[in-house]
């Protein structure tokens, strides 16, 4: 993580190319499910490290900074993944593809871009109804997918900062945040409505990964459902 800096300091000693980063070109955790592009499976091919790449980044003012994702070691993040690795790929840049890895032990998650060339994609999963029933987890959230005939019925909760933080961190308590509904999904898309002004969650499956994205109505202050789920452990259908 980079460690942040005081406003001042920051602004005396560096600039940033995110000022004028196009948000289609950023690619991290929390923006990954909101994309709205074609998701697919890939998986991590070649030899060595394959590092993730930075969409944007810091640098001494009056220096070149490049302009990533880049092949440059300004660029390259201390994360890797290693040939294998299973990942979801979204959208391209420049010889670049945004990924998200994560599984049971990092929570998380990680996202960063990768070359093309590093990637070879498998071919799109033919979802049907038996795949999206179980109890889906991102850490403390979940999200619970039960079979209602051809429908699905829902229930979820999500936190902030976690679901027990400490007292010091948080006094009142963690924020907290539900979603529920009933929908059929359509292939590998299923939608979820609390009311028409209320929470909506849109899940894309591709096992086996589940992806969440909502409309920021689902809680409290930074309670979002957004994020790249998997199969809670130990869990049956």
């Amino acid at each position: 993580m980079k460690a942040a800096l005081a406003p001042m300091l920051a602004a005396a000693l560096f600039s940033s190319a995110a000022m004028a980063l196009d948000d289609a070109h950023m690619c991290r955790n929390g923006l990954f499910p909101e994309e709205g592009t074609a998701y697919s499976l890939a998986r991590i091919s070649g030899e060595g490290r394959a590092f993730l790449i930075e969409d944007d980044v810091f640098c001494e003012k009056g220096k070149t900074c490049p302009v990533c994702p880049k092949d440059a070691a300004a660029c390259q993040s201390r994360s890797f993944l290693l040939s294998g690795d299973l990942v979801v790929a979204g959208k391209s840049f420049d010889g670049f593809r945004c990924i998200f890895y994560r599984d049971q032990k990092n929570v998380a998650g990680s996202a960063g871009y990768v070359p093309e060339g590093r990637l070879e994609t498998l071919p799109q999963p033919n979802v049907t109804q038996k795949d999206w029933p179980g109890e889906w987890r991102m850490g403390d959230d979940f999200i619970m997918l039960r079979a209602k005939g051809a429908k699905l019925s829902a229930s979820g909760e999500a936190y902030w900062p976690s679901a027990n933080p400490s007292p010091k961190e948080v006094p009142g308590g963690p924020h907290t945040g539900e979603m529920s509904g009933l929908a059929e999904p359509k292939g590998d898309k299923v939608a979820f409505a609390d009311g028409e002004d209320e929470c909506h969650v849109s899940l894309t499956l591709l096992p086996p990964f589940l992806l969440a994205r909502d409309n920021d109505r689902c809680g409290g202050a930074n309670v979002r459902f957004n994020g790249v789920y998997l199969r809670a452990p130990g869990k049956k259908r």
